[in-house]
């Protein structure tokens, strides 16, 4: 029996070290702390990458596009707020809105600032800032133009009231005249001898009242014209109102005046002459109303401008040409006028010669210039008050040329009845006029001086209006330019607001690699 413990050699040759349950245990726990300092590692490169894609969304882009935004959204307040300032109606407003705009564009600035102080595309932000500088500059020129404008409605707003002062004490000097001169050439008459009294009495009941009735139709048809224009450059109903009303008075007064007429002839001729002109300021479609209804579908149809300047223009044209006719037709009564005028005065000379002579070249004439002054000075207040109401440029022109033309006549008129004034009151003796008092008459040509001179020089009433309408004109021009200035910035913010778009939009692209990174080396 062979001993259990003899080993076998082969089995000893063959046999190998092996590690035990110790080692192995200590490599496992190795291998797994190992894994988990790893893992750490790449946790911290990961989180690291995340963090600071993270913090450059936080810390840059989300302000840079918050700020963009209210850069984007002043822009848009200060494009909103310039037509405020281009329609101020008075000083205050254009203060308060100047004020608003010059705060807006202030803020508009400090954004800018803020918005190159976190690190914005200096090309962007340079043209932003020049944008911002060119709105400035036009706001400037704007509030210069409205403020011109505003200064020069005040001057026409004083002009108006001065006009109207100077033509009621122009009225309250020449009427009076006009009733004294008639009163004194009725005296006149009174004074020549009997026989020459019979004359003379035929020539006052015929030759003098048609010499009245005509220059009264004259005076009535240059005031009707004067008020036709005034009321197609009004658009305030309550003037329309008084204009047509005026109007109604002035033609019921002289068809009292030719109804009382013996001569009916003349009087169906004196009312067919100024009919013309009457049409236009009464019926359906007259003057009148067709301002009413251009005024209506300004307000509501919102009528252009050009269009409703055309149809004043027309209109203009209209009673224009309606008064050289209604003058042109009344010539030839003049020149017949002054025929039976010479007639009447070549009998009564054969009677008393001296005192003929003496009532038909003072008398007659003195009350003719008066009458004409009277016509004249109507005419020249409305023209001086149509050019104050006008509302564009191309009206005054027209104006203008028939002021001239009226103001040399009335001129005339008026230096000629101060001479004849002076002349009465030194040839006393012969018997001074009453209606005639050197006194009086210097102070009515004194009036139609200062009256004449609101529409002659460089503060005329003409060019006071014209230069308020190219100040209105440079003002809408301002705008124009403000409006697409104010588009180039609005263009330029809105590229600033995709450019920190696009930024954002590459951070978080950075933050999902980082992220996907991450995922694979876990």
């Amino acid at each position: 029996m062979s001993d259990d413990r003899t080993i076998d050699p082969a089995l000893k040759v063959n046999a190998r070290p092996r590690f035990g349950i110790g080692p192995r245990l200590f490599l496992a726990f190795g291998a797994a702390a190992l894994m988990t300092v790893i893992a750490s590692g790449i946790a911290w490169v990961v989180f690291g990458g995340i963090g600071g894609a993270l913090t450059q969304v936080t810390g840059k882009g989300v302000p840079a596009i918050a700020n963009a935004l209210r850069l984007s959204e002043e822009a848009s307040a200060l494009a909103a707020a310039a037509p405020e300032l281009g329609h101020a109606e008075n000083e205050a407003a254009r203060l308060r809105s100047a004020a608003s705009l010059r705060e807006r564009l202030a803020a508009l600035g400090k954004l800018i600032a803020t918005i190159e102080a976190v690190g914005g595309s200096e090309e962007e932000i340079e043209g932003i800032q020049h944008a911002r500088e060119a709105i400035a500059a036009g706001i400037d020129a704007l509030d210069e133009s409205v403020e011109r404008r505003l200064e020069l409605a005040g001057k026409r707003a004083i002009l108006t009231r001065d006009v109207t002062a100077l033509h009621q004490a122009f009225i309250a000097s020449v009427v009076p005249m006009v009733d004294d001169t008639n009163f004194d050439l009725a005296m006149a008459g009174g004074t020549v001898s009997t026989d020459s009294g019979k004359a003379l009495q035929g020539l006052m009941d015929n030759s003098g009242a048609m010499v009245q009735a005509i220059l009264d139709t004259l005076a009535t048809g240059d005031l009707m014209s004067a008020l036709l224009s005034e009321a197609i450059h009004t658009d305030r109903s309550t003037k329309l109102d008084d204009l047509e009303k005026r109007l109604t008075e002035a033609a019921a007064d002289l068809d009292k005046r030719l109804g009382a007429l013996s001569d009916t002839v003349l009087a169906e001729r004196l009312h067919f002459l100024i009919g013309g002109l009457e049409a236009l300021g009464a019926g359906p479609n007259n003057m009148f109303e067709v301002q009413r209804g251009a005024s209506e579908r300004a307000i509501t149809a919102a009528t252009s401008a050009e269009v409703l300047a055309g149809e004043s223009e027309d209109a203009a044209k209209t009673i224009a040409a309606a008064h050289g006719g209604f003058r042109s037709g009344l010539k030839p009564l003049v020149d017949e006028m002054n025929a039976r005028l010479k007639r009447s005065t070549d009998n009564a000379a054969q009677k008393s010669q001296t005192a003929i002579n003496q009532l038909l070249n003072d008398g007659v004439d003195s009350i003719r210039r008066v009458l004409e002054i009277h016509a004249d000075g109507n005419l020249v207040a409305g023209l001086l008050l149509a050019g104050l109401d006008t509302g564009d440029i191309a009206s005054i022109e027209p104006l203008v040329d028939r002021f001239s033309s009226v103001a040399a006549h009335l001129r005339s008129n008026a230096d000629a009845l101060v001479r004849f004034a002076e002349a009465e009151q030194k040839n006393a003796a012969g018997g001074a006029m009453a209606g005639l008092d050197p006194e009086k008459v210097k102070l009515l040509h004194e009036q139609i001086e200062k009256l004449l001179g609101s529409g002659e020089g460089d503060g005329s009433a003409f060019k006071l209006r014209r230069l308020e309408l190219q100040a209105g004109d440079a003002s809408q021009n301002s705008l124009s330019a403000n409006r697409k200035l104010a588009a180039q910035l609005s263009a330029q913010v809105e590229n600033l607001v995709a450019a920190n778009q696009q930024e954002i939009d590459n951070l978080s692209g950075r933050v999902d690699a980082a992220i996907a990174g991450g995922d694979r080396l876990l």
